[in-house]
């Protein structure tokens, strides 16, 4: 039996429910579900035909145009790194960043070995003679070796490499979140002080001009 429902001045019945007879009957009368296809694969960058209408970037996330470079020159030879802004004066990369760029040299018909090594040190003095320096980053690279199997004959006169910053460093057993650049001395003693810093140092070793049986060596 239905219930009335009083409210102010008005009755109101509230409808039927339907039985379990209807909605098997409307549940039979709805077509068939057929599964959706799977999602296309993930890319960063579109496909051909395919164009980003909007790029919403996480926190913290930082756009790096590939075809913006910071070129440094290195003797007769030169180190680029993409992705660099416009101006800029020095590179600057964030943790697990990657790192990727080109080395050049002049007359690499001589040219016998291109090592490159990334580092990064966290140096500590406490201002009494006493140093601590830490290893953040120690990454050597052998971009080129005269002789070495791979290696095809005359040295490219373009060398690329790619290289991942690590996200953390150890320091006795612990690991920590990779520090920044950066320099802090106290005002009331200056030999106290604490430094971080990154580099990226290029080794170039030519065959000599003469045959004295010596190397030229260029960083």
């Amino acid at each position: 039996m239905a219930t009335l429902i009083t409210s102010g001045y008005e009755t109101i019945e509230p409808a039927p429910i339907p039985c379990d007879c209807v909605l098997r009957s409307l549940a039979e009368g709805l077509p068939e579900y057929s599964p959706s296809p799977p999602a296309p694969d993930y890319s960063h960058t579109p496909h051909g035909g395919e164009m980003s209408l909007q790029h919403a970037s996480g926190p913290g996330f930082r756009f790096r145009n590939p075809m913006q470079t910071y070129t440094e020159h290195l003797g007769k030879g030169s180190l680029t790194l993409r992705g660099q802004e416009p101006g800029t004066r020095v590179p600057w990369y964030g943790r697990g960043e990657t790192i990727s760029g080109f080395i050049t040299t002049d007359s690499p018909e001589r040219v016998t070995t291109i090592c490159m090594h990334v580092e990064g040190k966290l140096s500590i003095s406490l201002g009494d003679g006493q140093l601590k320096v830490v290893t953040l980053v120690d990454c050597p690279m052998n971009l080129y070796r005269k002789g070495s199997p791979g290696s095809s004959g005359v040295c490219p006169a373009q060398l690329d490499f790619t290289f991942s910053l690590p996200r953390t460093y150890e320091s006795q057993g612990k690991r920590y979140p990779l520090p920044p650049s950066f320099y802090e001395y106290s005002q009331e003693n200056p030999y106290m002080n604490i430094r971080s810093w990154y580099r990226i140092r290029v080794t170039t070793i030519k065959a000599p001009k003469t045959v004295l049986g010596w190397e030229k060596i260029e960083q």
